[in-house]
């Protein structure tokens, strides 16, 4: 993971479409930050990725013990959506 600052540490990942699980872990260790905020024995989180959505960013924040999971469009189904934005706004 990424350090992004202020204890928050970030990854990115492109995934095939399904349901999948995740719990972030300290390396060497099964103590974890998952969905029930707990540090030993945590919950895992299940997220799913679309076609539309393959990018999963995995987020964890050390300070707060907070863990979350997104899926953001691939750049080029974002670039696409944006140039159509733009073409409808124009022929206004």
């Amino acid at each position: 993971m990424t350090a992004m600052g202020c204890g928050v540490y970030q990854y990115q990942q492109t995934l095939a479409p399904g349901w999948y699980q995740w719990k972030a872990v300290v390396t060497g260790s099964w103590d974890a930050i998952g969905d029930d905020f707990r540090g030993v024995n945590a919950n895992t989180t299940w997220f799913e990725v679309t076609a539309a959505n393959p990018i999963a960013v995995f987020e964890v924040d050390a300070l707060t013990g907070i863990e979350r999971v997104y899926t953001t469009p691939e750049p080029a189904s974002l670039a696409l959506l944006l140039c159509g934005l733009l073409v409808l706004a124009r022929r206004r």
